[in-house]
């Protein structure tokens, strides 16, 4: 999903590491004594014994001490001040496997905010006979609910919905859940999601506002507002949606299409039309889409030249069809580049993108068919393909493998996200521009997202890390300091400077193909990336994902002409605490000489302060610090050279870009 940022300082996250006190000798330094065996009175070979005859302010300093314990334990904001309870959410338990969800809907009036809906639910206990179903339900006004076809009592309150079953479901034996009930479409949307439905203003100038329409939004958890289901990524089930409404209306959702009229869908009565989507590969509650409106539609021109044979349309407002072409008409090249990229084909039955007119959360990666904001229908050719690339790689990335919890949802932003930088550079080759140009446009645009995190300090306690279970709704995470987007592109893109891109293009490959229509954590891609390179990248994942901000370095540089010696200083400048410990990292520097020589090397930064030294043939001409950004950390020269200047543009030698490679 792309959506607009939110002020971080408006958003109440925030995380830390849990505070151990009593178990923190490098917190308390003064609290440090040797620990005795079980059953010893002795002291172990080589030290004193120890006697605790306490000094004159040895007691009422370890009283302070243990005064101050407890306030700093409640400084930890995942603990409730007043309880002591832990806020960190955690993923509620999957006592069935949701396998089919089945949606009749009956629209008979577009104009009025009635939808009549049957919902078939077919699932199967897992681990033992169950004698609880247990779903998120928003408004739903159930009239009648059945299993396996009896009547069943439930209550529906606080936005769930509970079943009792006597006798209880047997383990592993599918039964079907069958719900009526009837919508009220102005209490179906929350903030930005569920089912957003506008009855139309028939006198507005703009011709795509005029007729009634609706849309839906279900990342993170908004779709339980229009149908019951376990509302969380881990849960993957296919879906079929029978839509039926007003013959000048058209319905849009996941999969593809059984109404033999591929256009219109099938008459089902008098001035009336069924649309039947089938979605037969699993994927999550909140991928599941439904457009409905009064729409052109046109076929994606130039699959032929790819071979693409997967069918794409374009859904817009009457009378859009052209600007649909121009806004979308990259899609094919990007469809063909990101299946050469990820190593996988294209996975779903279609692939439809419709703009929405009142969609206002930029764009949304749902399964098969993508929906986009009202703003990019006007959009200059190519100016939207950022984005458009964004939503697509989401198909694999997202969609195909998606997070497992909200914590973990930085690999699908930042896959989407590199995806971005990614078509920047290939976009570069389609037009005829060179390797270096390509590489050129793909820096910028992790330049751009180190920019974006200028202000990502470390903040722990205070704020959460990128991969966090602590947030107060899921939606916040999408916003957070530590961003999922900018971050988790950063932290890719180191990981590909480092594997080198064959080896990082093999890893992601892996991932996919080992968690296809199936869901991944953070460990899952370390664990892949790690099986193709042969490195150990533990350090770099806790380093990178679940520790919040970033370094922020101070460079000094030294030249002693009567040694022939330059000095490259380093200071971490950031916070650096018992929270946030110093980063640690090899930092490359390329060095240009008046002789015309280059030096690649690279400093071990592992403290606050590091220095490294290096004999130059003649006196350096320019030092360019990290050129390609292969540690995420905001940098400025403190000290330059005496009288260096870059006179011209320098190109980086062959050596600089080895340096990323495996080690």
């Amino acid at each position: 999903m792309v959506s607009r940022r939110l002020a971080p300082d408006r958003i109440r996250d925030s995380d830390c590491a849990l505070l151990r006190a009593r178990s923190r000798p490098d917190i308390f330094p003064a609290m440090r004594y040797p620990r005795l065996s079980p059953g010893t009175d002795s002291p172990p070979s080589g030290l004193s014994r120890v006697r605790f005859a306490p000094a004159p302010l040895l007691v009422p300093l370890l009283c302070l001490l243990l005064l101050t314990i407890p306030a700093i334990a409640q400084s930890d904001p995942r603990i409730e001040r007043d309880t002591g309870r832990d806020l960190r959410v955690w993923n509620p338990p999957r006592h069935f496997d949701h396998r089919h969800l089945r949606l009749e809907i009956d629209f008979p009036n577009p104009a009025e905010p009635r939808m009549f809906v049957r919902q078939r639910l077919t699932m199967a206990a897992i681990g033992r006979d169950r004698d609880l179903i247990e779903l998120d339900a928003g408004p739903l006004n159930i009239s009648s609910l059945r299993v396996d076809g009896k009547e069943r009592g439930f209550s529906h309150a606080q936005r769930r919905l509970s079943i009792p079953l006597r006798p209880p479901a047997p383990r592993d034996r599918e039964i079907t859940l069958e719900i009526d009930y009837e919508l009220d479409l102005r209490r179906t949307a929350i903030a930005i999601g569920g089912l957003l439905w506008n009855p139309g203003e028939p006198g507005s100038p703009q011709q795509g506002r005029r007729h009634p329409r609706l849309h839906t939004q279900g990342q993170p958890q908004f779709n339980h507002n229009w149908f019951a289901c376990r509302d969380r990524p881990d849960e993957k089930l296919t879906t079929e949606l029978i839509v039926t409404v007003p013959d000048e209306f058209r319905v849009l959702s996941n999969g593809r299409l059984l109404s033999r009229n591929k256009d219109w869908g099938d008459r089902a009565g008098e001035g009336r039309r069924r649309w039947h989507w089938l979605q037969d590969k699993p994927h999550s509650p909140y991928l599941v889409t439904l457009v409905i409106g009064m729409m052109d539609v046109v076929e994606v021109e130039g699959l032929d030249d790819y071979g693409i044979t997967v069918p794409m349309r374009l859904w817009g407002i009457e009378g859009s069809a052209e600007r649909l072409k121009r806004v979308f008409a990259s899609t094919p090249a990007m469809f063909d580049f990101f299946q050469r990229e990820y190593g996988v084909e294209y996975p779903w039955d279609k692939y439809d993108q419709v703009i929405a007119p009142d969609y206002i959360g930029g764009a949304m990666e749902n399964t098969s068919a993508s929906t986009f904001a009202s703003g990019f229908l006007d959009s200059a050719p190519g100016a939207a393909d950022r984005i458009i690339a964004h939503e697509l790689a989401h198909q694999w990335i997202g969609n195909l493998v998606t997070c497992r919890t909200w914590e973990h949802i930085w690999l699908n932003e930042g896959y989407a996200s590199m995806a971005e930088a990614l078509w920047a550079a290939e976009s570069v080759r389609l037009k005829g521009g060179s390797e270096a140009d390509a590489d050129g446009a793909y820096l910028e645009m992790v330049a751009g997202a180190l920019r974006g995190q200028g202000a990502n300090r470390p903040r722990a306690p205070r704020e959460p890390a990128m991969a966090s279970n602590f947030y107060y709704d899921p939606i916040q995470i999408f916003a957070k300091r530590d961003n999922p987007y900018q971050k988790g592109l950063l932290v890719l893109h180191m990981l590909r400077e480092r594997l080198g891109p064959d080896l990082f293009r093999k890893g992601t490959t892996l991932f996919i193909e080992r968690h296809a229509y199936g869901t991944a954590e953070s460990n899952d891609l370390r664990r892949a990336m790690e099986e193709v390179s042969g490195l150990s990248l533990e350090k770099f994942f806790d380093q990178w994902v679940y520790r919040h901000g970033l370094p922020e370095l101070r460079i000094d540089l030294d030249w002693n002409a009567d040694s022939n010696t330059l000095t490259i200083r380093s200071e971490q400048v950031q916070p650096i605490d018992e929270y946030n410990p110093a980063f640690v990292f090899d930092m490359p520097v390329t060095i240009f000489a008046a002789d015309d020589s280059v030096l690649v090397q690279r400093i071990k930064v592992d403290g606050r302060i590091s220095e490294a030294s290096f004999e130059l043939s003649a006196s350096p001409v320019d030092v360019m610090i990290d050129p390609r950004m292969t540690v995420t950390c905001r940098k400025r020269v403190r000290t330059p050279l005496p009288g260096a200047r870059r006179t011209e543009a320098r190109e980086l030698p062959a050596e600089a870009f080895a340096a990323g490679g495996v080690r």
